[in-house]
């Protein structure tokens, strides 16, 4: 089976976004668990990236997450099995909880 390869299984742009998970397995095909950015589609150009909190209390995830410049992440992680993310141009803040 090909992978998808612009598919995100979730992607926020233009918009504030709270994401909570527990218990969860996340293997996407894409191999993009989360894109956070901009899109020319939605908003004011320079103005709409998106912003997340995103919590995972006791999951197994696999993929990228990606964010431009005018994005912003919180990432909340406890009792995460397995996480193998690769974080792109991003300025990210870890809250360990």
């Amino acid at each position: 089976m090909m992978k998808e390869k612009n598919v995100h299984l979730f992607f926020v742009t233009n918009t504030n976004a709270t994401i909570y998970i527990k218990n969860s397995t996340f293997s996407f095909k894409s191999g993009t668990f989360m894109n956070i950015s901009s899109t020319s589609e939605w908003g004011k150009e320079g103005y709409n990236g998106g912003n997340v909190t995103f919590t995972a209390v006791n999951n197994v995830i696999e993929g990228n997450i990606t964010l431009d410049s005018i994005s912003t992440l919180k990432l909340n992680l406890n009792v995460t099995k397995h996480l193998l993310v690769l974080l792109k141009e991003m300025i990210l803040q870890v809250m360990l909880i």
